[in-house]
């Protein structure tokens, strides 16, 4: 562990959304088993179906987030909630990429007014023999600096530095997804509250 030369946390919009998401769609599917009696208990047998296999379909995906190791000869992809790595040596890769997604979405249904925006960062590892591995976990600031330590690596510098990302820089990056999965997280609380107590 000690030639670690950097290691990326998870974007907390893709964490914090999957994880909000699944206890949501959880939340959901149980009101909807909960209120499924009489003559339209078919209803809600069928939206408990949905809402589970939407719930599920959130969990697969929080375990499928990745991190990033960068170590002096190599690569690790370790999954973040698995204990699943690949480790993939320094002369294997061919090129490290990150690239900018915005994905728009209408709130509503004006679909004239200006939609919202947001930015997916994908990072794509280029290895040698074609194949890609593309992660959607990285933030733009752990991409620089994983950049930079690949370059130097690559260009045969021994003397390089550990850097720690900045839990500052971390939590100022992640700004406005904390705020946004704290609304989010209320609304799963007061559902919690009302399924509950009822």
């Amino acid at each position: 562990m000690n030639d670690v030369l950097f290691k990326t946390n998870p974007r907390l919009i893709i964490i914090g959304t999957f994880f909000t998401g699944f206890i949501f769609f959880l939340l959901i599917a149980l009101l909807a088993l909960q209120k499924a009696n009489g003559e339209y208990a078919i209803f809600g047998y069928s939206f408990f179906g949905l809402f589970t296999v939407l719930a599920f379909f959130c969990f697969y995906y929080l375990l499928k987030v990745k991190i990033l190791i960068m170590k002096k000869k190599e690569i690790i992809v370790e999954d973040f909630l698995l204990p699943k790595k690949r480790q993939i040596k320094l002369e294997e890769i061919k090129n490290i990429k990150q690239k900018e997604e915005l994905i728009k979405f209408y709130l509503g249904t004006n679909i004239f007014k200006k939609p919202s925006l947001f930015v997916n960062y994908k990072t794509n590892l280029e290895l040698m023999n074609g194949e890609k591995i593309e992660l959607i976990s990285v933030t733009p600031l752990q991409f620089i600096s994983l950049e930079k330590i690949f370059f130097k690596l690559k260009m045969g510098k021994e003397n390089i530095k550990r850097q720690r990302q900045e839990f500052t820089l971390y939590i100022l990056e992640n700004g406005l997804a904390i705020i946004g999965l704290f609304f989010l997280n209320l609304l799963n609380i007061a559902l919690f509250y009302g399924i509950i107590s009822s």
